[in-house]
């Protein structure tokens, strides 16, 4: 009698039991919408400027680049100006000064404020490391903080400062010596360029100015460099296809 009290008892205690909840599905990204994941290259006349800013790499900060932690930390600006050949990056650095950079094909020719031009070299082919601190690798793309933007990193479309965007998240590395990442990353969702780039505690803000109305002329100083290699004609330092 006493074992089939305790058996009714057991019954009667699940009974009592609040029935677990079933675990919710995973919320399920949307397929991308048609077209490219990004432009790898800007239009041949274009002008855009990067500003960049150190934020706090916490999640909840990332989330919120229009609020950056210190918004004085690191407000660098770099407008690059492209009219076909010829292609000029300029830094603006908080302290007044700046910093040119004059690309014309393979080259890269620092222009500093000293009025002193010197010629950058591509990556060591040992190391993958460029000789110069200015040198900005624009083999894969125009806009290098985006190259791992796929669509397999696709994540749904957010919007960003009122702009419809793509939204991509990968945890990568952007070289072999280097650990894996988090990145994030907007695309502007009607033209595919970018529009913010999150990672390695910095936030990289692009804005598209109006198309350049002419061409570039470069400085004497750049000139003379381009003569001193032998290149007397912009046309000649650019790779024909």
């Amino acid at each position: 009698m006493k074992t089939l009290t305790a058996f009714f008892g057991l019954i009667l205690s699940a009974m009592a039991l609040p029935a677990q909840e079933s675990p919710a599905p995973p919320t399920a990204i949307p397929a991308m919408p048609p077209g490219p994941a990004i432009i790898l290259r800007a239009p041949s006349m274009s002008q855009w400027t990067i500003t960049k800013t150190q934020i706090n790499s916490t999640p909840d900060t990332a989330k919120r680049p229009d609020q950056p932690t210190n918004p004085a930390a690191a407000g660098v600006q770099t407008i690059v100006t492209n009219t076909r050949n010829v292609r000029r990056r300029q830094t603006l650095l908080p302290q007044g000064k700046s910093w040119d950079v004059w690309c014309v094909g393979d080259l890269q020719i620092t222009l500093y404020p000293n009025g002193i031009a010197v010629a950058n070299t591509r990556p060591n082919s040992r190391t993958g490391i460029p000789d110069s601190p200015f040198f900005v690798d624009y083999s894969a793309t125009d806009f290098p903080e985006f190259w791992w933007v796929s669509k397999q990193y696709f994540a749904g479309v957010q919007d960003h400062g009122g702009q419809k965007c793509l939204y991509y998240k990968a945890h990568v590395s952007s070289n072999p010596l280097d650990k894996p990442t988090d990145l994030e990353a907007y695309v502007d969702f009607k033209t595919r360029l970018p529009v913010l780039f999150l990672g390695n505690g910095e936030s990289h803000a692009y804005a598209f100015g109006p198309t350049p109305a002419a061409e570039l002329e470069l400085p004497d100083a750049v000139q003379k460099v381009l003569k001193a290699r032998g290149i007397s004609t912009v046309t000649q330092a650019v790779p024909q296809p």
